[in-house]
């Protein structure tokens, strides 16, 4: 429905009405007189009571219900209403709750469970006037209207707030509105007719809204902002005492009555894009330092920037003692470490941490030379750790964290690569300012940029070409607008020949980011060798959008990994491993319970041997999904004598190449070395730039060796 499935309604019953549906009473099934003589004169003759037996039916009283199942236990009716819940269905709760006291109560809460706008409460308001479709109050509102307004606010358990409690009407009240009415009966006809020359009621109800009332634009309801500071005198707080779950997917200036979803049943809140305003800010910063006093019960608090929340704000959250899950995504740009040795003595109960700062900023407090035992009880309950961060602050948390459960660990340093486009690539042209927005500098989507001269050069170009590709689809880098071209592609360039993109220069890490980053693996190998079970090694560039490095991940950093010996989904992102064959050989059989392996593939790809995968079927047997680069070209022999042939489980190959493979039996080949190893595979992936030509054509292989399998299979069994 469009706001509420059951507010329209309500709103639109009379105050007799709706006194008598709220006053229904529990309706009791009864039993007929004659069915209960029958029933005691059978449970009496079992006895052996000839008393009982020739009992009247008339003897026993007539007002002992028998209780129905779910009079009981109502999760088994909460289950079949549930099934009603969806949208196509939820009409049909309306009719339920309006059946018994009992039907009532349940489908209620699943109609008003779940809202996005004040205004299905504020419609229940008789004092509730709209004009020019705002909504305000007008009037005395009396306590039995307070009363009926409480009623429904109690179920409420999730709120979504919009900007201003608006809601679009929706594009099914629009096609409702245009379908014709049914055919008035013949009295209504009666009735309706006038005199000659006019037009009666029934063709007005046959009237089709014209094309150009279908198309207007359908104004939105909208709430007068002093709609809620009389709505907060008027209710006493909270106005929802079962809120659980408040969702605000943008925090704005106009946000400011967010203050009447606080409620202390408030388990989980989400406040998204907080704008950088001040007052956005202010909102979202005093809002915070409410909750743990309004909401103590608070276990699930997620903040999104792009705008920052100061230091002293965020400490206000170590007073929330039950606090589960802290996700904070780019609202904090520290530069010291204080807000996370406060935060992690004050929530000693935090399960799942997820930080996101890219802030460059930060200055490390703890030396190279500090160990585990100087760490106090900092997240001594912590099992899932995220951070987007330098390397130092990484660094600092990991060794602030005094939990032993850790078990899923993500770490995505950032760097600064500092690097600067090819001076040679566009030099000599310029061209017009972005049209949206003035900015120089554009990308192509072949991934080169554009940087307006510093030189001082100011010859003039019609279009802008990329030298690389020849494209002239350009986008602004700071908006992703397009720059329109109509000149044709330069005519040096020959379509037919595929081009060949500039590679990107592998570069290491200076030596403080990589000391942190050493420092970092040993820290968390030797500390949760025995807790961690997932573990995500990814990248930020700083400066990815004028990069063109691809940071190598140094052979020296690895080792550490081979002690988890628990480790079952191992992720590597935007890194470039040089010497992965021999790391890969190592570890393989230190890792018996690896299910998922993701290795970089792409331009970080570093391709690794058949002879390698036949190391992890033998070492790893729970391996379900691997994805890699994969050296086609080199096949070794298959031993035909012995147990040669796995039984392995491995399902799922996302894979790539480097090289084109020159002839179609290499193809042949490659696929059987995989049914010798991975008879199950079902799912081959292709990757763009990986030639997933040839990858398709070794899965179509695969796919008949597996029928082949099965046709010999049955072959068996029909000679038994």
């Amino acid at each position: 429905m469009d706001l509420s499935d059951f507010s329209s309604g309500m709103s639109a019953m009379s105050d007799t009405e709706s006194e008598g549906f709220e006053n229904l009473e529990r309706t009791k099934p009864t039993i007929s007189s004659s069915a209960v003589g029958l029933i005691d004169i059978h449970e009496t003759r079992g006895q052996g009571s000839p008393v009982a037996a020739t009992a009247s039916p008339l003897s026993k009283p007539l007002n002992t219900p028998t209780p129905l199942p779910f009079n009981e236990d109502l999760h088994l009716l909460k289950i079949v209403f549930s099934f009603l819940n969806s949208a196509e269905d939820r009409k049909h709760l309306v009719p339920l709750a309006c059946t018994c006291k009992l039907f009532s109560e349940l489908a209620l809460d699943l109609l008003w469970e779940k809202q996005d706008s004040l205004l299905p409460l504020l419609k229940l308001l008789p004092t509730c006037k709209t004009e020019d479709n705002v909504y305000f109050l007008s009037g005395h509102t009396t306590s039995a209207n307070l009363t009926r307004l409480s009623f429904y606010a109690k179920r409420v358990i999730s709120f979504t707030v919009l900007d201003g409690s608006t809601k679009p009407q929706s594009k099914s009240t629009i096609v409702q509105s245009s379908e014709p009415q049914p055919k008035p009966t013949i009295a209504q006809s009666k009735k309706s007719k006038i005199s000659k020359g006019s037009v009666t009621q029934s063709s007005k109800v046959l009237s089709k809204p014209t094309v150009t009332q279908l198309n207007e634009p359908q104004s939105k309801p909208t709430i007068a902002q002093l709609t809620y500071l009389r709505l907060a005198q008027l209710v006493p707080s909270p106005l929802f005492p079962s809120l659980k779950h408040l969702h605000v997917p943008s925090v704005k200036a106009s946000l400011a009555h967010i203050f009447l979803f606080i409620s202390p049943s408030l388990r989980s809140v989400e406040l998204g894009d907080i704008e950088v305003s001040g007052n956005a800010s202010q909102i979202a910063t005093s809002f915070i330092a409410t909750l743990p006093w309004e909401a103590p019960e608070l276990q699930r608090l997620i903040l999104r920037g792009p705008s920052h929340i100061s230091v002293d704000a965020l400490c206000h959250i170590r007073h929330l003692k039950h606090m589960e899950t802290l996700e904070l995504h780019n609202v904090l740009s520290i530069e010291e470490f204080t807000v996370f040795q406060e935060l992690g003595v004050g929530l000693s109960e935090l399960k799942t941490l997820l930080i996101d700062t890219r802030s460059l900023a930060y200055r490390s407090i703890n030396p190279a030379s500090r160990t585990v035992t100087d760490t106090g009880t900092n997240f001594e309950n912590l099992s899932r750790l995220e951070i987007v961060a330098p390397v130092s602050l990484i660094n600092d948390l990991l060794l602030s964290v005094s939990s032993t459960r850790l078990d899923t660990l993500l770490v995505k340093p950032v760097i600064d690569a500092q690097s600067e486009p090819p001076k040679e690539s566009f030099e000599k042209q310029e061209i017009h300012p972005c049209q949206y927005c003035g900015s120089m500098t554009y990308v192509c989507d072949c991934g080169q940029y554009y940087v307006p001269p510093t030189d001082g050069s100011s010859r003039k170009q019609e279009h802008l070409t990329c030298q690389w590709c020849g494209s002239t689809n350009y986008r602004c880098r700071n908006c992703s607008n397009y720059y329109c071209s109509p000149s044709p592609s330069p005519p040096h360039l020959n379509p037919t020949q595929p081009v060949t993109l500039p590679l990107r220069e592998h570069v290491a890490l200076d030596t403080v980011s990589l000391q942190s980053l050493q420092h970092l693996f040993e820290t968390l190998c030797s500390r949760w060798y025995c807790s961690i079970h997932s573990l995500t090694i990814d990248l930020y560039d700083a400066n990815q959008s004028l990069s063109s490095h691809i940071f190598v991940l140094p052979d020296d950093i690895l080792p550490p990994l081979s002690q988890l010996a628990k480790l079952e989904l191992l992720r590597i992102f935007n890194w470039k491993i040089e010497a992965l064959n021999d790391t890969l050989r190592n570890f393989a059989s230190c890792w018996p319970k690896i299910r998922v392996l993701e290795l970089p593939l792409d331009e970080y790809s570093s391709p690794i041997s058949l002879s390698i995968l036949r190391t992890f079927a033998e070492y790893c047997p729970r391996l379900q999904s691997l994805q890699a680069c994969i050296d086609a070209e080199t096949i070794p022999d298959i031993a035909t004598t012995g147990l040669y042939a796995f039984d392995h489980g491995l399902s799922k190959l996302s894979v790539g190449s480097l090289e084109v493979v020159k002839e179609y039996r290499n193809l042949r080949h490659v696929a059987r070395y995989l049914n010798v190893l991975f008879p199950n595979i079902q799912n081959v992936q292709t990757h763009v730039g990986q030639h997933e030509d040839q990858w398709i054509q070794i899965h179509e292989l695969l796919m008949i060796f597996q029928q082949v399998r099965e046709d010999n299979n049955a072959r068996r069994r029909r000679k038994v």
